[in-house]
């Protein structure tokens, strides 16, 4: 994609994507884009008098695949009507991502730990059968279709 840094505003760094024609807004409080410069400025303003009361606050992710990180909210938008809300979190790595279920997302507390730690407990059971599993259909005679057998 073809962008080109174009200004900063309020502490959001501004960029244009010519390819999508779109206007983008990237900061630790505000990851944004709207079709024009004014538009994303107004969500801009819109998104910094809104500060969340969730900033900071540590949560586990839970991702695709069945594993956990742990991770901190840095920005929550919430839109009218709930359409377009979005939820930004920053891994212990240091990788900033949107996060897109926000029913994936769980207070880091002590309780949420020990239920984390057995989740993955059977998860690596589940994994343990999966081979076992493996292992008995490799042991198994197969069906096949001897060439001679064609008529």
């Amino acid at each position: 994609m073809s962008t080109i840094s174009v200004t900063t505003y309020r502490g959001v760094n501004i960029t244009y994507s010519e390819e999508m024609d779109r206007w983008y807004g990237e900061s630790e409080d505000a990851n944004i884009s709207r079709q024009s410069l004014a538009k994303l400025k107004q969500a801009i303003d819109q998104n910094l008098k809104t500060p969340s009361k969730y900033k900071g606050l540590t949560v586990l992710n839970y991702k695709y695949g069945g594993s956990f990180e742990i991770a901190t909210i840095t920005t929550i938008t919430i839109k009218p009507g709930g359409e377009d809300d979005s939820v930004w979190i920053r891994n212990e790595n240091g990788k900033k991502e949107k996060v897109y279920n926000i029913k994936n997302l769980y207070v880091k507390n002590p309780e949420n730990v020990e239920k984390m730690k057995e989740i993955m407990r059977l998860r690596d059971r589940i994994g343990e059968l999966n081979n076992q599993i493996n292992t008995t259909l490799a042991g198994m005679e197969r069906f096949e279709i001897e060439e001679d057998d064609n008529g």
